[in-house]
């Protein structure tokens, strides 16, 4: 029986046309390293250390042969012809796995056999995977970034192709993907402004435009320089350039609201620093390595503003050699969130004058006065933006105001949410500063149960389902009348496959908040889990009553126009798509693929929602 495996996006399994059924992260873990490895075998050991680093031998050893008899079971009659697993070793075989025909497919000068590798690649390589390992974590970050790089290089020879045969709309498409893929990577929208020039047509421009993220503006560049090795053991010079590498590659990834630059060198001495006064760099990332004790390392990192040279945030970290992988992660994260303290300083202050509240200032308390206000009058891009930064502005009189930070990553999560409010690149950079900022408000304050919702909220988003769950369950073990947390665990769990949870759910939400805009999104909940159920007349009734208290909701819109169409209702789905196209004329498909397609790997859902999907596509509602 065929088997194959999808790994670019969303980790999918099939034996012949059924799919496998749910198993444990660990075991699809297992799998999706093996299903990675073109065939090759992985030693048990290597196998164990990756996924269970901190349990005793004994205990890992155990773990694995409990994942592969749950994959054997999972796969039945034909698991012994696809996983070998021998006294030392592993192997998934007679497989036919995404990535290995991408890589032949990718290495073709035909435009077919480019655009086929193309088609292959559904999303981020593993998409759906959050494993509590450093060893895998690791391995998933180089891997992620060594099939972007692939990708990127495929989309990069496709669209020269498709320029060279006449084919401007196919490369057109081809560029909007490789700028989903690197939003901020600025090669790529370059080749995007190219192509639709050599299409002769003016790079398009939103209906509407675009808000102006108060917290995102202007961007901030950090400068990266190599650690020093003050050990005088050449031995340890990889090691220190092993921590600089991980910054330079890391903090761009969780850091996508600031610009990152790498220093050749340090070029500085204490209180003498060479850069400052460049106006390009805003901080500096630098440091030292040396001996603390026997078999110990003493790593100091510290940031400094480039343009005062004045040192902003320093601290010192010890460990052995063996404890590398752990270290470095745990450096790279506490970097990052003091990078975005120091970003929400400078959007705080900033947001003081936008604000109005002049020289004097507001009171913390008056500015999340204004904040609420501009939420609840409307569910919009406009509104959003206005809590925002009332939310800094109380930051800026309150850094530690528990309240205010909670506030800005909600508004942060709405734009997340809402990918026709901002471009990719906004978008992630929102994500990443909303994670920082209720990650510091669980700090302050680790039983609020708000800040516990909205990061249950930025982790749906991301993908983070069961974690996700896990803090709607906390929030509601602390108030078991938070609207928003019964109304989002309703819609968390449509894409965990249980989409029969949801309508309930936010029956409940609805009852315990009678705020009418917030009602246009329990309603879209509810038409999305029920069209999702094939409930289709249910459906239309809640997401025409989404739109009748929030006519723009855009997710409601596509989602109607869906429900109409697979009723057979395609005037009215037609007109629905013309009124999304009017206010929405750019909206991506990427954006579809990253909200809805790629948000899940659960086989139930992903069987519920193509369907849905390829309406939405005949309509002609995505670009």
């Amino acid at each position: 029986m065929a088997l194959s495996i999808g790994i670019l996006g969303p980790l999918v399994i099939e034996n012949d046309d059924r799919r496998l059924e749910t198993v444990s992260t660990e075991a699809r873990s297992l799998f999706g390293y093996l299903a990675a490895q073109a065939g090759g075998g992985v030693g048990r050991k290597r196998l164990a250390g990756l996924l269970w680093p901190h349990a005793g031998s004994e205990r890992a050893r155990r773990n694995l042969h409990n994942c592969l008899v749950a994959l054997r079971d999972a796969l039945g009659p034909d698991a012994a012809s696809h996983i070998v697993s021998g006294r030392a070793y592993c192997r998934v075989q007679d497989a036919v796995v995404d990535l290995d025909r991408f890589e032949r497919l990718a290495r073709s000068p035909y435009l077919s056999e480019l655009q086929a590798a193309a088609d292959l690649c559904r999303g981020e390589f593993l998409a759906d995977f959050d494993l509590d390992s450093e060893p895998f974590q690791e391995w998933l970050a180089a891997e992620r970034d060594r099939t972007l790089a692939l990708i990127c290089g495929v989309l990069h020879r496709l669209i020269a192709e498709q320029d060279a045969a006449g084919e401007h709309d196919a490369a057109i498409q081809s560029a909007r993907r490789l700028v989903a893929l690197d939003p901020l990577s600025e090669l790529g929208q370059r080749i995007l402004r190219r192509t639709y020039a050599r299409a002769g047509r003016v790079t398009p421009s939103p209906g509407r435009a675009k808000p102006r993220w108060p917290c995102l503006s202007p961007n901030i560049t950090v400068a990266v320089a190599p650690l020093r090795n003050l050990t005088d053991d050449p031995d340890q010079q990889n090691l220190v350039e092993a921590l600089t590498d991980t910054l330079t590659t890391d903090l761009p990834r969780i850091g996508r609201g600031l610009s990152f630059a790498r220093l050749s060198s340090e070029r500085s001495a204490l209180g003498n620093l060479a850069w400052a006064g460049e106006p390009e760099i805003g901080y500096v990332v630098a440091g030292s390595a040396q001996h603390s004790g026997p078999g110990k390392l003493r790593v100091n990192i510290r940031i400094t503003d480039a343009a005062k040279a004045q040192y902003r945030w320093a601290r010192r970290y010890e460990f052995r050699r063996e404890e590398l992988l752990s270290i470095r992660t745990k450096i790279t994260r506490r970097i990052s969130q003091e990078l975005h303290v120091l970003l929400l300083e400078e959007a705080s202050h900033r947001a003081v004058i936008g604000s109005g509240s002049g020289p004097g200032w507001l009171e913390a308390s008056e500015c999340l006065s204004h904040a609420a206000n501009a939420l609840t009058r409307k569910h919009d891009a406009e509104h959003t933006v206005e809590a925002q930064r009332w939310f800094l502005a109380a930051l800026a009189t309150e850094r530690q105001n528990v309240e205010a930070l909670t506030g800005l990553a909600q508004t942060c999560q709405h734009g997340v949410g809402q990918p026709w409010w901002g471009d990719p690149g906004t978008a992630a950079a929102l994500f990443d500063l909303g994670r920082e900022a209720i990650a510091i408000a669980l700090e302050l304050a680790p039983a609020d149960g708000w800040a516990m919702r909205v990061q249950g909220m930025l982790h749906s988003e991301a993908g983070q389902l069961e974690p996700a769950a896990r803090l709607f369950e906390q929030a509601l073990a602390k108030d078991p009348r938070a609207a928003s947390a019964h109304g989002w665990a309703g819609y968390n769990a449509a894409f965990l496959g249980r989409a029969g949870e949801t309508l309930p759910a936010i029956q409940r939400a609805m009852r315990l908040d009678p705020t009418h805009w917030r009602h246009g999104i329990w309603y879209f909940f509810g038409g999305f889990a029920e069209l999702l159920l094939g409930r289709t007349d249910v459906a239309v009734a809640l997401l025409r009553k989404s739109l009748e208290r929030n006519p723009g909701y855009g997710c409601a819109q596509l989602f109607l126009a869906a429900a109409l169409s697979m009723t057979g209702r395609r005037s009215g789905a037609a007109r629905v798509a013309t009124s999304f196209r009017e206010r929405y004329p750019e909206y991506p498909a990427h954006a579809f693929d990253h909200q809805w397609l790629s948000r899940s790997g659960s086989a139930i859902y992903c069987a519920q929602i193509h369907p849905v999907h390829e309406n939405i596509r005949t309509l002609g509602m995505m670009h």
